[in-house]
């Protein structure tokens, strides 16, 4: 059985510099990297 360990992605939503725009982006990109990796590891045959 195989495992994924990531660093803490909590930096990419406090980034953020207060504004809606910037904290909606930051938000996406957390979102965004972790669909990637969810993707890659049930490609990977992963669960």
């Amino acid at each position: 059985s195989a495992t994924v360990v990531l660093e803490d992605l909590e930096k990419l939503r406090e980034r953020a510099n207060g504004d809606r725009f910037s904290w909606e982006l930051q938000l996406w990109c957390y979102r965004r990297v972790q669909s990637f990796v969810e993707y890659k590891a049930l490609v990977e045959g992963m669960e």
